[in-house]
């Protein structure tokens, strides 16, 4: 990756604190308290003008997903983890249209090692991050909860903020999962996308602009303090959200330059525009990415914009969750 998004103390975010302060723990006795908040907190960004950076820490991967196979493979590894396994967290970190940041919400879910699926080797590791799995047990939010209070809200459909993610195929799987209560992912992953995109109708992932090295390396790389810990929800979306805010400062000044270089003129040639050179995702968000698979890439739209490649959308009721088909109906 060239050296053109390295640390530049004039261009960081200059915005509102993100220090403890910004963060919000959330648990069932709170939940109803902050999630208005965070509602709040995106109309204060814009509404659908707002941006809301996201991460989901899960218990695991009960199935192998290979890094390097098919999108077909990948997709049926990533509906067998997500129908077996519920979320733990949901982070989500708001920032509004002018760069403003509005606060960081963690969203800790009911979770019982001894009755929930999961992988030994995850909770160990989530355990080492600092997830307190006794008040997981106790205290945690129901997930059905979550999800409808999500599905009925202006963070879901037409009018839905922009969703962010580092490199989101399990993010937007759980998400999913989440806003449809519970039902099974979607099959192929032709419908995936259509119906993901009736939930979330514009969605940026990092990991195709930033290609190699885990969140945790490209936070230290370009000189992005992290604020609180490593793999937890909340620090996690506030640090994507962090590097894509770097990214687009960066991406702008380039292309102020670039106007003014006589001649300039962009022939296709250059790899970065290329869909050919975005990357192809794997099952872990710290491993090293590969380029390759543009079938699964998002297509660069505007300079601080991306999407995925539109299609119609299902109109069936059998494929969304029953308090969102009234938004259907009326399309």
């Amino acid at each position: 990756m060239a050296s053109h998004l390295s640390y530049n103390p004039a261009l960081a975010p200059r915005a509102a604190a993100r220090g403890p302060s910004a963060f919000h723990e959330v648990w069932e006795k709170n939940f109803e308290e902050e999630f208005e908040a965070l509602l709040s907190a995106v109309t204060k960004g814009g509404g659908p003008e707002a941006t809301i950076a996201m991460d989901m820490e899960f218990p695991g991967f009960p199935r192998n997903d290979p890094q390097f196979s098919s999108p077909a493979l990948h997709h049926q590894a990533l509906c067998c983890n997500v129908d077996q396994l519920w979320p733990i967290q949901l982070g989500v970190a708001v920032v509004g249209q002018n760069g403003t940041h509005h606060g960081v919400w963690t969203f800790n879910l009911r979770f019982d090692p001894e009755i929930d699926a999961h992988t030994p080797e995850s909770l160990t590791f989530l355990r080492r991050a600092g997830l307190d799995f006794v008040r997981h047990r106790t205290d945690g939010i129901d997930a059905l909860v979550l999800g409808r209070k999500l599905a009925n809200s202006t963070l879901i459909g037409p009018r839905a903020p922009c969703w962010l993610t580092f490199s989101g195929a399990y993010d937007w799987g759980y998400l999913l999962k989440l806003v449809r209560l519970g039902r099974a992912l979607p099959s192929p992953a032709s419908t995936y996308n259509q119906v993901l995109a009736a939930y979330c109708p514009r969605r940026q992932e990092l990991r195709d602009w930033l290609p190699e090295g885990s969140l945790e390396a490209l936070g230290r790389r370009h000189g992005v303090k992290r604020y609180g810990s490593a793999h937890t929800a909340g620090s996690d979306a506030l640090l994507t959200l962090e590097l894509h805010i770097l990214f687009t400062q960066e991406q702008m000044l380039s292309d102020l330059s670039w106007q003014h270089e006589e001649g300039w003129s962009s022939d296709g040639s250059d790899g970065w525009y290329s869909r050919g050179n975005a990357a192809a995702w794997s099952s872990d968000g710290d491993s090293e990415w590969h380029p390759g698979n543009a079938a699964w890439a998002p297509q660069r739209q505007h300079m601080t914009s991306w999407h995925y490649p539109s299609e119609e959308l299902f109109h069936d009721p059998a494929w969304y969750s029953p308090n969102y088909q009234q938004w259907l109906v009326a399309q």
